[in-house]
C-alpha cells in the first residue's frame, strides 16, 4: 500500500483543496449550530404596524421579515386572512426577535425568527394554515420544525390548504 506524501512545496495546495472540500460539504449538508435561538439570544422590538402576512414594522421604523415562511401575496387566495392573523398575534406587543445568519433580505428588512414569550410566531403561522415554510439559504435552523408544522398543516386542511389551489 502506497502512501500519500506531502511535500512542503504541496502543502499550501493540499490545505486550499481540504479546505474547498470542507465548505462544499458544509454547504451541502447545513452549517452545524445549534438552533438559532441558542445562536443569537435575540432582541426586543415593539409592533407598531403589519405591512403583510409575513413582515412587520417595528416602533423604531425598522421592517422585519419572519424567517422560513411565506404568505400569499397582497390580493393572492389568502393573503388577507394571513394579515388579519399576523396583525391579530403581534401589533401593539412586544415581541422577541431572534437572527438566524442574514441581517437583512435585499430590500433591507431585518430577518429574524419572531416569538412572543415562548409562542414561535413563524411556526404559529404555518401550523394554523396561514403560511407556508420555505428554505432559504443561509436562514434554515427552524427548517425541519417549520417544514412538519407544514405538512401537519396540509394533511389536516388547514387555512390556504382548504381554500387556494
Amino acid at each position: 500500500m502506497h502512501s500519500i506524501r506531502i511535500t512542503r512545496r504541496h502543502l499550501p495546495f493540499a490545505l486550499a483543496i481540504g479546505t474547498v472540500l470542507l465548505f462544499s460539504v458544509l454547504w451541502v449538508v447545513g452549517w452545524p449550530r445549534e438552533a438559532a435561538e441558542h445562536t443569537f439570544p435575540g432582541e426586543q422590538g415593539f409592533v407598531a404596524a403589519v405591512i403583510d402576512g409575513d413582515t412587520i414594522e417595528l416602533a423604531d421604523g425598522r421592517r422585519v421579515r419572519l424567517i422560513g415562511i411565506d404568505t400569499p401575496e397582497i390580493g393572492d387566495c389568502y393573503a388577507s386572512e394571513a394579515t388579519a392573523r399576523i396583525r391579530e398575534l403581534l401589533l401593539g406587543r412586544t415581541v422577541r426577535l431572534v437572527r438566524d445568519v442574514s441581517a437583512v433580505d435585499p430590500y433591507g428588512r431585518a430577518l429574524r425568527y419572531v416569538y412572543i414569550e415562548d409562542t414561535f410566531v413563524n411556526h404559529v403561522l404555518v401550523a394554523e394554515g396561514y403560511a407556508r415554510s420555505i428554505f432559504i439559504r443561509p436562514d434554515t435552523a427552524q427548517y425541519s420544525e417549520l417544514r412538519i408544522a407544514q405538512e401537519e398543516a396540509r394533511d389536516a386542511g388547514r387555512g390556504l390548504w382548504s381554500v387556494c389551489r
